[in-house]
């Protein structure tokens, strides 16, 4: 079973990396549809001339373009359909992006906190910082799905290693790095009385 979780995190980890290549050409492509930066090929903001690779070449004249290119750089020619590429881009980018961010790394998260806990490792040692609690109920799922022992016995031993690893998230403020703080010394001191 751990072989199959690994797998499921190892695609996750490979469609991440696609998405964000596709992110950068559809918000390098909005840019330069916008003209925030220069392109090495494309349009002057006239449309008459064709720059590649920064020389002047008159529209119509033979270039070391294909005319494949050549048309496609002279439909872009129109600053309304420029700008509404742009924004189809950008849409584009910004989908891409939150799907990333809030599915996949979610996603990704909660399985390797499940292969985590049927390693036999401690939450703790897996994640010593966060910003925010995980989504328990994703992570039990995924346990339940790669897992071959009994629903209850699982549930038992999955909730108790939740408690052990569920500290307070370190957050970006002061006053919830100090209920971490606080947390840490607690458990330690409790540590220390069962030592005891």
């Amino acid at each position: 079973m751990f072989d199959v979780l690994k797998t499921e995190v190892a695609t996750l980890v490979r469609q991440s990396i696609d998405i964000r290549q596709k992110e950068r050409h559809y918000l390098t492509n909005a840019r330069e549809l916008r003209g925030i930066y220069p392109k090495k090929h494309g349009l002057d903001p006239n449309g008459k001339s064709i720059y590649v690779d920064n020389v002047e070449i008159r529209v119509g004249e033979r270039t070391p373009l294909t005319p494949r290119q050549v048309r496609k750089m002279e439909a872009r020619k129109n600053l309304k359909d420029r700008k509404q590429q742009a924004d189809r881009d950008h849409g584009e980018w910004w989908g891409l992006q939150h799907f990333r961010k809030n599915v996949i790394r979610k996603r990704a998260r909660a399985l390797n906190l499940a292969l985590a806990f049927l390693r036999g490792k401690a939450a703790l040692d897996v994640e010593r910082i966060k910003r925010e609690n995980p989504d328990w109920d994703e992570i039990f799922h995924w346990i339940e799905v790669y897992s071959e022992e009994d629903a209850q016995i699982l549930a038992q031993r999955f909730q108790a290693w939740k408690d052990a690893g569920n500290y307070p998230p370190l957050g970006k403020k002061k006053k919830e790095a100090i209920a971490r703080q606080q947390w840490m010394l607690a458990q330690m001191a409790k540590l220390q009385n069962e030592n005891e």
